[in-house]
């Protein structure tokens, strides 16, 4: 079921009056972020068509029962710089904030375990997503043309980089890939351009580059 429910945006900086989120009650407890609009409080104070940071929150009220803030399914607005993630959120599905434009940053809380395919394709302005170790699988494409991202750190409980993870991150100069990861799938760094160093535990570079394309081999650094 589709269920709709209203927020008052705390930031002053924000000329919004509310901010309106839909959900998918995807449980007897819980529910899926899937879009959200807002309403403007006066033009005069509208530039841009930009909001600072929205704030998911970690419950809702729908028709008298309280329900979890569990998934976030759907964002996909070009108009926010910054989202916060309630400590509810365990999951970011396939796209969620694909196609969000303006997003530069993104901090997730410990308790995802997973992101989906494409969550973040063609975010391009994004310049660091900090993922927590609490992280188990990233889906295909991830980062899928996220031309400013320039600093990944893999969450050492990841098991698998899939298949064109961080293709066209133009930008990224280094990433760290722990000793967890077994696998990486075809196209992962394809055309990473700019991509000078993959930091690897110590005694880890020759398991590493059997996973890496030859050509990435003279990038694989080991950490002190």
């Amino acid at each position: 079921a589709c269920c709709v429910a209203i927020f008052a945006l705390s930031s002053c900086s924000n000329p919004l009056d509310e901010v309106e989120f839909r959900y998918d009650v995807i449980s007897e407890n819980s529910v899926a972020v899937n879009g959200f609009s807002f309403k403007i409080k006066t033009m005069s104070n509208f530039k841009g068509h930009v909001i600072e940071n929205l704030e998911i929150p970690s419950k809702v009220k729908i028709d008298g029962k309280k329900y979890k803030v569990e998934k976030i399914k759907w964002i996909g607005s070009g108009q926010v710089r910054r989202i916060t993630i309630p400590n509810t959120v365990t999951s970011i599905e396939d796209g969620a904030f694909a196609g969000c434009g303006s997003l530069i940053c993104m901090e997730l809380p410990n308790s995802v375990t997973n992101i989906g395919k494409e969550v973040f394709r063609g975010c391009l302005f994004l310049t660091k997503v900090t993922m927590p170790n609490t992280i188990e699988s990233i889906g295909d494409r991830a980062f899928w043309g996220c031309s400013a991202l320039n600093n990944v750190m893999i969450p050492n409980s990841v098991t698998s980089i899939e298949e064109d993870t961080f293709c066209d991150c133009k930008s990224l100069t280094e990433i760290t890939i722990p000793n967890s990861v077994t696998e990486i799938e075809e196209g992962a760094f394809w055309r990473c351009s700019s991509l000078n160093t993959i930091y690897v535990t110590k005694g880890d570079s020759e398991r590493v580059k059997e996973m890496l394309p030859e050509e990435l081999h003279k990038l694989v650094e080991e950490m002190e």
